[in-house]
């Protein structure tokens, strides 16, 4: 094994068919991840800085966006559960 061969995996890592076949839809994903970010930390909640002063948010009064829990709650026992068996099932 040579030692340098971390370098050239990390360097092949966009020539992968997986990444090409996943490209679009984990462009997406980052795109729509970075939005909802920024909106609620810039433009609609505010922030706090590496000193621990609050900002007000650009504009105020807009609404920020989240997600509730209780759907990734339900889903993770059944989601774990299908990673285990089928990893179990590959070997």
């Amino acid at each position: 094994r040579k030692p340098d061969r971390i370098y050239r995996k990390m360097g092949s890592i966009l020539e992968s068919g997986v990444v090409k076949n996943l490209g679009r839809e984990l462009s997406f994903v980052g795109i729509i991840s970075v939005t909802v970010v920024l909106w609620n930390s810039l433009i609609a909640g505010g922030w706090v800085d590496f000193f621990g002063v609050e900002h007000d948010p650009l504009i105020a009064g807009l609404p920020t966006t989240q997600l509730p829990l209780s759907l990734f709650t339900l889903s993770s026992p059944a989601l774990g559960l299908l990673l285990v068996f089928r990893t179990n099932a590959s070997y």
